[in-house]
């Protein structure tokens, strides 16, 4: 499909944009229809890849056994044999190098060559299909190209670099995101491979429009001026918006601490504690998140937090 700009404030929203409609069509379609003969997905990754693909593959819960290896009583690949007819691991790697969902995918791939089993399949989402993930998804499953890995970003002028290329691999991050969301919907709806670029083409428009309603938003840039200067920011919230706060901390980090600040995410057993004058970001779709509410309130009782 031909490049669209659907985002005026921020042009790497565009490229994630192109980027997921560069998806090798074919490709797509052997990986949809692997997982969707899956009665279990095994979803691994590390860092903000891991937390996007977990996001975006949530849903399909409902539907199918959705694991990660870093699950509390997670069985092992074997041992989810024994327990599901058909298995994928499905991996998502920026680089198709990163070290822990490489060891995941070794070892999965000796399982498989010891028990000579055809009950489980490696799926890879990665920018280089040419990497140790990619080769190894490729001939014990599928790997499926997602353009948008880029190095860390040379300069940090918020113009050019922030909303021109996003931070540090937002792009692939995004993208992976935005297509487990594509599939997760297909799927659940029992529809074609090609309902996947039917349902971005209808989404892109409204994320774009969004992001250039919050960025040219008095309260965004507010929040924006208070960050760079020195205060230490806490970041909250539950289920996938804790993993939406993990994954911005990741990211802030990379800054703050450069300035001598520090970045921290509060969990449901975890109360924010920031200091007086600090920068607390909560999250909640609804507005009603209990735990999220009763973060406020404890908020009350520390002078001049920003909220």
């Amino acid at each position: 499909m031909a490049n669209t700009r659907i985002c005026e404030k921020a042009d790497y929203i565009n490229k994630i944009r192109d980027n997921f409609f560069s998806i090798n069509m074919s490709k797509l379609e052997e990986v949809y229809n692997i997982l969707k003969k899956a009665k279990c997905i095994v979803v691994y990754g590390s860092g903000r890849s891991l937390s996007a693909a977990q996001i975006g593959m949530s849903q399909l819960a409902r539907k199918k056994r959705i694991l990660s290896p870093d699950n509390v009583g997670f069985p092992g690949i074997d041992r989810l044999e024994e327990l599901y007819e058909d298995t994928v691991l499905l991996v998502v790697s920026g680089s198709g190098k990163s070290r822990d969902p490489l060891n995941v995918v070794e070892e999965t791939k000796e399982h498989i060559d010891k028990s000579k089993t055809e009950g489980i399949k490696i799926v890879a989402i990665t920018s280089d299909v040419n990497s140790p993930i990619g080769k190894i998804a490729n001939e014990y499953g599928s790997v499926l190209e997602l353009k948008g890995r880029t190095k860390e970003s040379k300069s940090l002028d918020y113009t050019k670099g922030f909303l021109g290329e996003g931070i540090m691999g937002d792009q692939f991050e995004l993208g992976v995101l935005s297509l487990c969301q594509r599939i997760t919907e297909s799927l659940h709806d029992d529809e074609t491979p090609g309902k996947i670029f039917e349902h971005a083409e209808e989404q892109f428009p409204k994320i774009g429009e969004i992001v250039d309603k919050i960025a040219c938003s008095k309260n965004y840039e507010r929040i924006i001026d208070k960050m760079i200067e020195p205060h230490s920011i806490t970041l909250g919230g539950v289920a996938n918006a804790d993993r939406v706060a993990s994954m911005t901390a990741i990211r802030l980090m990379h800054v703050k601490r450069v300035l001598g600040d520090e970045v921290f995410v509060c969990k449901r057993e975890i109360d924010p504690k920031p200091r007086p004058k600090s920068i607390v970001i909560l999250m909640s779709y609804s507005g009603e998140t209990k735990t999220v509410i009763s973060w406020l309130k404890r908020l009350s009782d520390i002078s001049n937090p920003l909220r």
